[in-house]
């Protein structure tokens, strides 16, 4: 069976709970002996809790694919240092919400996601994805952003988990089942 690292936040989290687990093995932190503070970082390797731990370096090594959003703070390992030693095909996703207590998408936010959207392919290249274009399409089309997410306003819907599923598999030539766009798969557990 695959194996697929996730280095990120709680969205990697649904990932490898919803899309990956049933097909791939999902690396556990604590097997590679980080510990995990809440349920839903079994399926990932949160930096905050990651650190510089030779754990992180060991999964990286046993993964068929590293999945990871980017992250730079000097108490973390950061995701460029992961990507220039991971020889196994490797995918830079997106952080859904930037600003956590706005319920609206707003242009100061679309700015910023194109900020990060321009870091992101300097550093990773070919290796980014990105969804920021999409996402301003829909809240524009739309007019409200109520859609992409669901009760917790930070948080993603499964209409943008159902997008950003197909774009890994055609990214990295998968073919799994794409998350149900009709459900709201980001919960706790």
């Amino acid at each position: 069976m695959k194996k697929v690292l996730l280095y990120g936040n709680c969205q990697l989290a649904q990932l490898g709970r919803c899309f990956f687990s049933p097909y791939f093995e999902v690396l556990k932190p604590d097997k590679y002996g980080i510990e995990v503070a809440e349920k839903w970082h079994n399926y990932v390797f949160f930096p905050k809790f990651a650190l510089k731990n030779e754990g992180l370096q060991k999964a990286l090594n046993d993964c068929d694919y590293f999945l990871f959003q980017h992250t730079h703070n000097p108490n973390f390992t950061s995701s460029k240092e992961l990507y220039d030693k991971c020889e196994k095909p490797k995918l830079c996703l997106p952080n859904f919400r930037l600003t956590l207590n706005d319920p609206e998408l707003n242009d100061k936010e679309i700015k910023e996601s194109y900020r990060r959207k321009a870091i992101a392919e300097d550093n990773y290249g070919k290796d980014a994805l990105d969804l920021t274009d999409w996402i301003k399409s829909k809240n524009e089309r739309w007019g409200e952003f109520y859609q992409l997410t669901e009760n917790l306003t930070a948080h993603p819907s499964g209409l943008y988990y159902n997008k950003l599923s197909k774009e890994i598999n055609r990214k990295l030539s998968l073919n799994l089942e794409p998350l149900n766009k009709d459900q709201l798969y980001h919960r706790k557990g």
